[in-house]
């Protein structure tokens, strides 16, 4: 008799918990639906005010890149004379 209780109690049990097992899966979705959208809205007004510091502080001054010239050898090693010319490098520090 006490074998027959044990065992309709781990049935009802059983019975019980995928009862409670399909009502769960929706409020674990209703649940991450929730949280997803309020990371989202997190997520822009994180973006919003970072810009906004961004503009406050203004863009840094741009230098103006440096340039080196070179001039370019006008005879070869074998002889050949070449017209002059120069190499122009720029740097942008």
């Amino acid at each position: 008799m006490m074998k027959r209780k044990l065992c309709c109690s781990f049935i009802g049990l059983g019975l019980l918990g995928g009862l409670s097992g399909c009502a769960l899966p929706e409020k674990k979705a209703e649940l991450f639906d929730e949280g997803y959208w309020r990371g989202a809205s997190d997520a822009l007004k994180r973006h919003y005010w970072m810009k906004q510091a961004a503009e406050r502080e203004g863009t840094p001054p741009t230098k103006k890149p440096i340039t080196y010239e070179y001039p370019l050898p006008v005879q070869t090693d074998d002889g050949r004379k070449l017209v002059p010319e120069t190499a122009t490098v720029e740097w942008q520090p």
